[in-house]
């Protein structure tokens, strides 16, 4: 069996399920591809056409899971001065040490 027509499989399996990202499409199938033992493994899949079916499914059912993560991003620093006080060195907007009670100094 060639390596070409199981990439075309895997390409255009991935490609239709993940919104047409293309560039995700082409790693997933090289992947299987440059992998001898996963090129082994898919060769099986292929060739039994229940465990193509079950393969194509966990494949789908990954690439939803993957899709379902949000992504949640921290807020900017507003400060990205280091300040000190008794031998402590604060990050941020803190005003005040700690331990002295005292202005921290820039």
């Amino acid at each position: 069996m060639k390596k070409s027509i199981i990439y075309e499989w895997l390409y255009n399996l991935t490609f239709h399920h993940n919104g047409g990202n293309q560039k995700q499409s082409v790693a997933f199938a090289k992947n299987y591809i440059d992998n001898k033992i996963a090129l082994d493994y898919v060769k099986t899949q292929y060739n039994n056409l229940n465990l193509k079916h079950i393969f194509e499914q966990d494949v789908i059912k990954s690439i939803q899971a993957q899709n379902a993560i949000k992504i949640t991003r921290d807020k900017k620093m507003t400060n990205y001065k280091s300040t000190f006080c008794c031998e402590t060195i604060y990050n941020g907007n803190k005003k005040k040490c700690d331990h002295c009670k005292q202005n921290l100094k820039f």
